[in-house]
Parts: structure tokens; C-alpha cells; sequence
């Protein structure tokens, strides 16, 4: 499986909307007029791989059960599954409007994923939430009045997982010269 930076935003606009009591979580920069009352928005930062891939083979043994053992006799019409995994991470930037305490929602926030229900939330999307940043109240001026705004920063950690199924090669004949010289297994 394969998260798309679409299915995080789905993701972290569920999970926003299921540990606070912000009514509407929009995307950030997303040339839509504003909305009224109390809101929240996202943005993606920054999406990264951390680290190296891991691969993985896996092929089927002549019992027919997905194994690597080296010494199972190989089905020559058997093929294997080749995997690449990554752990990566997504930053996103969480604004909210209008709240009249939008410290509390921030902690309502942590205090969610702190629960059996957060954590169960997060194990079925696939995702943990390595990091939230402390709020920055950053206010501003439309008119004459103030609008009541915090920023912070969440980084979701998930893992991406490429794979493709592929013919086996068992046996293969060498030639050099046009002279056959035997077979590589």
C-alpha cells in the first residue's frame, strides 16, 4: 500500500475533526472563500523518506505457502513478489480560526491521541503522529478588528510500500561465442 499525500489529508482532516470540536477542517492555500466561524486548515509542508528501502522477496514453496527458504524446491512457473518499504513523514501545518480557546483544542488534540479510541483511530489509517509543535498565536488584522488564530505543526509518520510480482528465472543457458558453455541456475 501506498499513501498519497490525498489520503493524509484525509487522514489528518478525520482525525482533527474526531478529537476536537472544531466543526469544518479545510486545506490550506486551496483559493477557496474563507469560512465563517470557527475553522481549522492544513497545509503540507514537506513530505519526506527517512532512511533507506527495505526490500523483501517472497516466492511460493511447492506447498504453496509465501516463504524464503533457501533450500524449498522452486516451482520454475512460481513467481515472486518483490517489495520495497520506506518509513516516511509528512509535515503539516494546522491553523485555527476563530476558536475562543483554540489553546484547548491543541490540547484536546493530544489528549486524544493519548486514548485507547486515538490510537485505534491511527492503527486503522496506518499513520502515527510523531510530533505536534507547541501553538504560536498568530492573530491578525482584517479592518479595524483582530481574528483569533494559532499555528502549529503536526508530522505524520507512515510507511509506503512499492511492490510488483515478477516471473521466476530458475535456469537460463550461457552462450559465448555462439558456443553454448552450460546452463546458471
Amino acid at each position: 500500500m501506498h499513501k498519497t499525500v490525498e489520503q493524509l489529508h484525509v487522514d489528518l482532516i478525520a482525525l482533527i475533526k474526531d478529537a476536537t470540536t472544531i466543526p469544518t477542517v479545510v486545506r490550506g492555500n486551496d483559493n477557496s472563500p474563507e469560512e465563517n466561524g470557527v475553522y481549522a486548515s492544513i497545509l503540507l509542508i514537506n513530505a519526506a523518506q527517512s532512511g533507506m528501502p527495505a526490500l523483501f522477496f517472497e516466492r511460493e514453496t511447492e506447498s504453496g505457502i509465501p516463504g524464503s527458504d533457501p533450500e524449498a524446491p522452486v516451482d520454475p512457473e512460481a513467481q515472486v513478489k518483490i517489495s520495497a518499504s520506506t518509513n516516511d513523514e509528512a509535515v503539516f501545518s494546522l491553523q485555527i480560526y476563530r476558536d475562543t480557546d483554540p489553546f484547548e483544542q491543541v490540547r484536546s488534540l493530544r489528549r486524544y491521541l493519548a486514548t485507547p479510541w486515538g490510537k485505534e483511530f491511527l492503527s486503522k489509517k496506518g499513520i502515527i503522529v510523531k510530533q505536534i509543535s507547541d501553538p504560536i498565536d498568530t492573530d491578525y488584522l482584517v479592518g479595524v478588528a483582530w481574528v483569533r488564530r494559532i499555528s502549529l505543526q503536526i508530522t505524520l509518520g507512515f510507511s509506503a510500500v512499492e511492490s510488483r510480482i515478477v516471473s521466476t528465472i530458475v535456469e537460463i543457458g550461457l552462450e559465448v561465442n555462439g558456443e553454448e558453455q552450460g546452463t546458471v541456475k
